[in-house]
């Protein structure tokens, strides 16, 4: 069973009314939010579905960017996704932590 992911979606439209017209649309979409739908290739790659949906719904909203801020709910890794225009990137969080200071030991 696969873990469940949360997310959010924006997109860079700076008029919020019609931001949120277009992400209304895309909820309406079957599995477009599904990342727990997951389909197993035949190299045993684990793909989520969701993604061909999300380029296909960029394709036909052409020159908006969607951003995807997610975490994966079983492991807690964060990564974001962008879609425009039919194609996809995907970055995988990062952790940094301060530098250590001992002046900060209480």
């Amino acid at each position: 069973m696969a873990n469940p992911v949360y997310f959010s979606v924006t997109t860079d439209i700076s008029d919020e009314a019609k931001a949120n017209e277009i992400i209304a649309e895309m909820e309406l979409i079957e599995d477009i939010y599904d990342f727990n739908m997951q389909d197993q290739s035949a190299s045993g790659e684990m793909a989520f579905r969701h993604e061909d949906n999300i380029k296909s719904f960029s394709i036909n909203h052409p020159g908006i960017l969607f951003e995807f801020e997610c975490e994966d709910g079983g492991t807690g890794d964060r990564f974001k996704e962008f879609y425009r225009d039919g194609k996809y990137c995907y970055i995988p969080g990062v952790v940094t932590y301060e530098e250590f200071d001992e002046a900060k030991l209480i």
